[in-house]
């Protein structure tokens, strides 16, 4: 019996899969669809059950109900992507899917920004971690653990310190910013409404990082209790590149990007950056080549090339094995 043309047709999914939402696109014989978008990741949710409503959230947008190869990138998981196969055998229960290739997110953004070859990435969204890769290929993660432990300069970091500017404001407490008080008050209709938001959010840290983009939009307007905090934050930042080129063994020449959903803010995040990197020597701000989703497609090209780590899992159903 002939097989149609569409049961010839090859399809693949690759998303990015962050706290504030995911991005994907699928792609039929290589041919890459448009970039749909749905809900994120929200921190405690069953692994398992999130790879499995981006992929039902795929089906949804683009009509396709069979993907044979899935790849992407995942928030969430602080540098060790756990066993994948049962979320494979789901997978190909529900929608045909013979391999999977899930990585930790800093890779598909280092993956997206620099490519192959040596340097450093500064993921900066809701969270923050860097990634760096050696001359030999083995890569260097910093920071990432989340919001309890970490992620500081990050838009959690950021859009905390300018609510608790806000709050301070309205107390009397230093240091605090009357400007930040009056945009919380237009957000939330209020200041006593602020907890109740936070705390009942359906990610209480997506919604404390929603505010980081009003304390950059604050210091773009001179305000100075933005402006300090963003750069502290730039500080942060800086040392987690450095932090990253030790611990791969670049020393020279020491080149990065920042790329992530508050890398349109980087003019405000440099020039600190540049001061904490000034033991380096000389460094450059690389324009990223592309973004955490082209990395995705680039780790579904090349996954079986890169170093195995925990950041990194794949589980073939085709060949019984998986890294």
């Amino acid at each position: 019996m002939c097989e149609t043309e569409s049961e010839q047709q090859m399809t693949t999914l690759t998303f990015d899969l962050g706290q504030t939402g995911f991005r994907a696109r699928a792609s039929i014989d290589g041919t890459a669809g448009p970039e749909f978008s749905g809900p994120g990741y929200v921190m405690g949710t069953p692994f398992r059950d999130a790879i499995n409503a981006v992929v039902r959230e795929a089906v949804d947008n683009t009509g396709i109900e069979r993907f044979d190869s899935i790849a992407g990138g995942v928030t969430g998981v602080f540098g060790r992507v756990p066993d994948t196969l049962d979320t494979a055998r789901d997978l190909y229960n529900a929608f045909g899917t013979t391999r999977l290739t899930l990585a930790d997110d800093a890779v598909t953004s280092y993956l997206g920004a620099v490519g192959s070859g040596p340097g450093i990435v500064v993921s900066l969204g809701t969270g923050l971690v860097a990634l760096a890769r050696s001359e030999s290929g083995e890569f260097a993660r910093v920071d990432g653990v989340g919001p309890l432990i970490g992620d500081e300069g990050s838009g959690w970091w950021i859009g905390r310190q300018g609510l608790i500017a806000a709050l301070s404001a309205e107390d009397g407490r230093e240091p605090a910013s009357s400007y930040l008080l009056e945009k919380a008050k237009d957000k939330y209709t209020g200041t006593s409404a602020i907890p109740i938001a936070v705390a009942s959010a359906a990610s209480p840290i997506g919604e404390v990082a929603a505010f980081a983009r009003v304390v950059i939009n604050a210091a773009r307007d001179a305000d100075p209790t933005s402006v300090s905090i963003l750069k502290e934050a730039s500080g942060h930042i800086g040392r987690a590149v450095a932090a990253a080129a030790r611990r791969a063994g670049l020393t020279a020449d020491l080149k990065y990007s920042l790329i992530g959903g508050l890398s349109p803010a980087s003019d405000l995040f440099l020039p600190g950056i540049a001061r904490a990197l000034n033991e380096w020597g000389p460094s450059s701000h690389l324009q990223p080549e592309g973004t955490s989703l082209d990395g995705a497609a680039r780790l579904l090209r090349e996954a079986d090339d890169l170093p195995h780590s925990s950041l990194i899992r794949v589980v073939d159903l085709r060949k019984g094995d998986r890294q």
